[in-house]
């Protein structure tokens, strides 16, 4: 897993997991993201979300290269990563990011 999650008051909070790698997100991130905002946006006791980043070092990097270099960026960036973002931008919760370091697109 490369993301935390908890519920508490009507909060979620989402953490980016990736210490090492500044938080850059993967496929593998894109899709539990994606899969995060499904299960709180079907739980009644889900009202808010807050997305950050584990350590003061960076939000998030952005893509993580290691993967960009191991593929095209089209299928990193226009499919997955587009898709997953629209997706949060359109979901009815409120959102928040504390951005508690570097923030990188």
């Amino acid at each position: 897993m490369t993301l935390r999650t908890e519920v508490a008051d009507g909060v979620a909070r989402v953490t980016i997991d990736r210490p090492d790698r500044a938080n850059a997100y993967t496929q593998q991130t894109l899709g539990e993201l994606e899969q995060a905002f499904e299960a709180f946006e079907s739980s009644p006791e889900v009202r808010v979300v807050v997305v950050s980043g584990t350590g003061t070092r960076a939000f998030s990097a952005g893509a993580d290269r290691g993967e960009l270099a191991e593929r095209s960026p089209e299928s990193v960036l226009r499919l997955r990563a587009a898709q997953v973002f629209a997706r949060i931008h359109a979901s009815p919760l409120v959102t928040l990011a504390a951005v508690n370091g570097a923030a990188v697109g």
